[in-house]
């Protein structure tokens, strides 16, 4: 079951965990504060796959976080609804999908503040954590190279899904973010 949160209340409890994961940099910059933690670029946003998606609950419980906290990371709805705390019982990125978190950029973390998920409206999502944890959610989800296959599919021919004129330069410092390359 997921619950919802108000502004004051989500700054008291989870104000510091979510300012000591997320940089609040737009993408393409790098949107993690900890600069030694590996990224991992995934397709889908708010619709990765169950696979990906069970792979991110079991970084985050390995971890120590049995709770998720699904943010409006671009504050375009009511302060009323700022935040979502759940259970990772469910899927936390689809079954908030068919609300307002599925018109905005989302991040998802734990009190543990040692991971984070931007899930963009833009079909990808970055996940950041120690290197080791990565390592493992990579090898879960079918290895670097078929996640780096599956984005330059996705998103190679198609760089402006990014915006703006500067849209292959904005791909090419996405990729960087993982230390991946083009073909």
């Amino acid at each position: 079951m997921a619950l919802w949160i108000k502004q004051d209340e989500f700054d008291r409890k989870w104000g510091e965990a979510y300012r000591s994961v997320f940089s609040r940099a737009v993408l393409p910059d790098r949107p993690f504060k900890n600069s030694s933690w590996a990224v991992v670029l995934l397709v889908g946003g708010l619709r990765l796959n169950d696979v990906e998606a069970g792979a991110v609950a079991e970084l985050a419980t390995s971890l120590g976080d049995v709770e998720y906290v699904a943010v409006d990371a671009e504050r375009k709805f009511p302060r009323n609804q700022l935040a979502v705390i759940g259970e990772w019982t469910a899927d936390p990125i689809r079954t908030h999908f068919g609300s307002w978190l599925g018109h905005t950029t989302v991040h998802l973390f734990g009190r543990s503040s040692t991971w984070g998920l931007v899930a963009s409206n833009e079909d990808l999502s970055i996940l950041g954590a120690p290197r080791g944890h990565t390592e493992v959610f990579v090898s879960r989800v079918g290895g670097e190279e078929y996640l780096r296959a599956k984005f330059l599919e996705e998103f190679a021919e198609n760089p402006y899904v990014f915006g703006g004129p500067d849209s292959e330069s904005r791909f090419d410092r996405l990729l960087q973010l993982a230390a991946w390359v083009r073909d």
